[in-house]
């Protein structure tokens, strides 16, 4: 077993109790993230996606042996049935399947990959459709799968009939591929005990599969007197016990026969009631335990050692060519600039009047009237660029951290004066915009506010960097998008609205903080129980300037241009970060007023 923890985060996922399996919902967590940052790895995906759900699907129990060793008689005793076609018939050297069904049906998997379906009317009918098929269709036909309605352990367990192994080429492939992909396999031996071939199998398929129980059972003892079975069963068992679970006689034909003409002492002699009750207790009663062992050996093993390589790959590639992070927000480019990764914008490291030196900001910053500030950012030529300009009120704001002084990040910004910042937003209240007055950030307490054109406070200047806006979110497909920047994955809907598969419908409801909290604590959206309102940094990276709701209309359709709660409360008491989508700008207000709702889950 690998050395796992349980993640808390996964524990209500159908497996995700499972110490061996829990990893699965973690890695596939992280290659959502990483998608559309790292090379396409959707097959990845895929197939986390298919051992998930190969957990649940029934278990393949293949009956495999020589050709007419009785493996057909055999799986209709033990369903009670005469369905599977017996004797040395065409239909006997194709790989035919009993399956659980809603309904009486033979569904024929054709050579070419299509499928076919038919209706029968009982267990004559369906062995005869099937002798048809194969007197007349053989060459077409991979296999044919008969749906029992009836047998309610079919919904957990498929029984596999296959052709005898040295019978053809062309059977022998087929059994031997039946054979390769079998959770736990039952082979049938004539009599007269196993041969080389019957050996090298058995061995081959323990080896590969430890975790699969192999059940041997020697056939046709009706033939035998009980000195000869006493040997066979012997010398049998001396070649092959340390590869199988046990060895049991049988005579299938008379158990088939005793079961159709009800006759007790044919079924008595027949050894069918220790085999049968030997497969209910130590294979079909241990369907749940079985399934996660063999499920995980085979399949989540494997995937999780090469999920594991995958990972430990990407890391030494972004190892190798990793530029310099700053609190994983901001990319440094040694020019005296970085790149804030969540907004795609370059940002001078110094206020206007100071100098950077290759460590931090020296020299002291100036101020500028209003006028004065967009005057000199267009004569601003810093690190080979002509195109700098006041951030907008939007922008700058989100450069706020809060809980210190200056609010703002400082590794980023070294030495960044703990008071006002010009922004190049205007005041603009509906129709009505407030002349000589624009917007500020005040770096003492993270708040936005208005003064007079011909004020003077501190600039620092920003550019556009290239990262459209629309290759932002990845749709997720479920209501929900992960925005690939943040790693955060957000309902698409406001609370109170629903996802048709299209859009959000319905009215987004108003809560306080306290029964928004609880909103989120009872949320099992998609079956997930972490969702969370966003801090009020996570929420300010929704904001997208100049339009109204300032969000991704794309991403987040019908969203209300109104105030949504952040999970951050002020330092101010009973006061709670916000931010208003009408205008993208963040501010705080009473916990009690009723406001809307985004959940978000990931990385805190």
């Amino acid at each position: 077993m690998t050395d796992h923890h349980i993640d808390p985060r996964f524990r209500n996922e159908p497996y995700g109790y499972h110490l061996d399996i829990n990893p699965l919902y973690g890695y596939r967590e992280q290659l959502r993230t990483i998608l559309a940052t790292v090379q396409p790895h959707q097959d990845l995906l895929n197939r986390i996606d298919a051992v998930l759900k190969s957990f649940d699907d029934p278990m393949r129990v293949v009956v495999a042996g020589g050709f007419n060793a009785g493996k057909s008689t055999f799986l209709n005793a033990l369903v009670n049935q005469r369905i599977m076609p017996t004797k040395a018939v065409r239909s006997t050297c194709t790989v035919n399947l009993l399956q659980g069904g809603t309904r009486r049906e033979l569904v024929i998997h054709r050579c070419n990959g299509q499928l076919e379906q038919r209706s029968y009317q009982n267990e004559a009918d369906a062995q005869q459709q099937i002798d048809a098929l194969m007197k007349t269709e053989h060459k077409t036909i991979a296999q044919i799968a008969v749906c029992c309605p009836n047998q309610s352990f079919l919904e957990r367990f498929t029984l596999i009939d296959t052709p005898g192994l040295d019978h053809n080429a062309r059977d022998s492939a087929a059994s031997a591929a039946e054979v390769k992909n079998a959770d736990a396999l039952i082979w049938v031996l004539h009599n007269k005990g196993a041969e080389k071939l019957d050996y090298e199998q058995i061995v081959q398929f323990r080896t590969a599969n430890p975790d699969s129980p192999v059940i041997l059972i020697l056939n046709q003892v009706d033939a035998l007197e009980y000195d000869e079975l006493r040997d066979a069963l012997t010398a049998t068992q001396n070649k092959l016990n340390a590869h199988v679970a046990v060895v049991l006689p049988l005579s299938a034909k008379l158990a088939s026969e005793g079961q159709a003409e009800k006759n007790q002492t044919k079924l008595d002699a027949s050894y069918f009631y220790d085999l049968r009750n030997y497969l209910q207790h130590y294979l079909f009663d241990q369907y749940r335990t079985l399934q996660e062992k063999i499920r995980f050996q085979r399949c989540s093993q494997p995937l999780i050692a090469e999920l594991q390589r995958f990972f430990n790959d990407v890391a030494a590639q972004q190892q190798s060519n990793a530029p310099i992070i700053i609190n994983h927000r901001y990319q440094d480019l040694g020019d005296g600039t970085v790149i804030d990764i969540l907004n795609n914008l370059q940002w001078m490291r110094c206020a206007l009047g100071q100098t950077w030196n290759g460590k931090t900001c020296t020299e002291e910053a100036k101020t500028f009237t209003w006028e004065g500030a967009k005057g000199a950012a267009n004569s601003t030529h810093h690190a080979g660029h002509n195109d700098w300009r006041l951030p907008t009120g939007v922008e700058l704001g989100k450069l706020v951290v809060h809980g210190q002084n200056p609010t703002i990040d400082q590794q980023a910004f070294p030495n960044t004066p703990n008071s006002r910042f010009w922004s190049s937003s205007q005041r603009d209240e509906g129709v009505f915009t407030t002349k000589n007055k624009s917007y500020y950030v005040e770096f003492n307490d993270g708040g936005i506010d208005t003064a007079k054109m011909d004020d003077t406070n501190y600039a620092r200047l920003v550019r556009e960097t290239v990262a459209p806006i629309e290759q932002r979110y990845r749709d997720l497909g479920d209501g929900t998008v992960l925005d690939t920047q943040t790693g955060l994955q957000w309902m698409r809907c406001a609370l109170g609205q629903t996802w048709d598969g299209k859009t959000c419908v319905g009215k987004a409801r108003k809560f306080d903080w306290s029964d928004a909290n609880k909103a989120t604590i009872e949320n099992r959206y998609l079956g997930y129980s972490d969702w969370r309102l966003p801090t009020i940094d996570e929420l300010k990276t929704l904001v997208i300037k100049e339009q109204k709701p300032t969000i991704d209309q794309q991403a987040f359709p019908n969203t209300p241009s109104s105030w949504f709660w952040s999970g951050s409360p002020s330092d101010v008491s009973n006061y709670v970060w916000y931010v208003y989508f009408y205008n993208g700008y963040p501010s705080s207000n009473y916990l009690g007023n009723g406001y809307h709702v985004r959940l978000v889950r990931g990385r805190q």
